[in-house]
């Protein structure tokens, strides 16, 4: 056994081996000018300069360096496997997203739209997967199993990839209405799985996710674009089996259960927002502003640009750098501030 007993000098003075008075190993102590007074300070295992404990420890023969033990890290791996599903996942619930203002020139043309009633489906559409994020976030706190990771995916892959399937106008609006919702559903609970998967590295971890759903965002108006020119609007439906394949492995791979220290504990609205009313407000407002114009701009830029004898693809093209260089903005503004 070896008896370790550590000393902080305030003069950064040497450690220097000591044998200990006991028999039972080295002590380690600080040869300076000031010994004596560090030996007081052992004997009261308090070091009143720097406010350490000084508390000796009898162990197993440990590996020195410089005169202290090699420190175990306590530091939590990345489950990368994990990470990789749900970023996956949220690239292509993202993806799903951005169909719909892609092919809207192409709906308004196959239905003989007017202006008013495609603003209705973009409008309906935005408002079921974002306003409802509350109210999602809310119910995903009180679940046990994360119901909504799997649900919000396979809504938004099944119902979103049917839009050419729909007979009428009111048929689309409900489809439109649900693909919303899944995806609503998706994002509060895989948020903070992201974060729960990373271990340490936390702030990693969710850089990635986000960087995921981002990419899948963007890159989406070319593809799809793409894919229904070469083939037509009948084909949109395939569009969807990359994100049931993710659903059938995160229902494998992931598991869903909570931890027991996860749930999140009741409070009333009221409690939320009590003293953070203000800022809370003015922040919101803020948002619904920028969001009021963003969504406009994706909503009319391809039906402007089709009306201008443009393709379907050169719509698409637009959406994709459009969203691309607003991705690109966001990161230059949150690193800025």
């Amino acid at each position: 056994m070896i008896c370790h007993c550590f000393c902080r000098c305030q003069d950064d003075a040497p450690i220097m081996p000591s044998f200990c008075t006991k028999g039972k190993g080295i002590l380690w102590v600080c040869v300076s000018s000031q010994i004596r007074e560090y030996r007081a300070r052992l004997s009261s295992c308090m070091d009143p300069v720097n406010q350490v404990v000084l508390t000796p420890t009898y162990t197993k023969r440990t590996p020195l360096i410089f005169g202290s033990p090699l420190m175990t890290s306590t530091q939590k791996p990345i489950q990368r496997g994990k990470l990789f599903l749900i970023t996956l996942g949220h690239f292509w619930i993202d993806s799903y997203a951005n169909i719909q203002p892609a092919l809207l020139p192409l709906v308004i043309l196959q239905m003989d739209l007017s202006l008013t009633l495609a603003g209705i489906l973009a409008s309906v559409f935005s408002l079921s997967s974002s306003l409802t994020q509350t109210v999602m976030g809310y119910l995903a706190d009180r679940m046990r199993v994360r119901y909504f990771v799997v649900l919000g995916l396979l809504f938004s892959a099944v119902f979103i990839c049917s839009i050419g399937l729909a007979s009428d106008y009111w048929t689309l609006l409900v489809i439109l209405a649900l693909g919303g919702l899944g995806i609503s559903a998706f994002h509060p609970q895989t948020v903070t799985m992201a974060g729960e998967i990373s271990g340490s590295h936390r702030g990693l971890g969710v850089s990635l996710f986000v960087a995921g759903g981002t990419a899948g965002y963007a890159l989406s108006p070319y593809w799809i674009t793409v894919l229904v020119s070469e083939y037509s609007i009948d084909i949109l439906p395939y569009a969807a089996i990359p994100g049931i394949v993710t659903v059938g492995l995160l229902m494998w791979l992931v598991p869903m259960a909570k931890e027991p220290h996860e749930h999140a504990p009741s409070f009333t609205i009221r409690e939320a927002f009590q003293g953070r009313l203000r800022p809370i407000m003015l922040l919101t407002s803020t948002v619904i502003a920028r969001s009021v114009t963003r969504l406009g701009m994706m909503a009319f830029l391809p039906i402007m640009l089709t009306s201008q004898g443009m393709t379907l693809v050169d719509g698409g093209k637009a959406l994709t750098t459009f969203t691309f260089l607003g991705a690109i903005g966001s990161l230059v503004g949150g690193t800025l501030s």
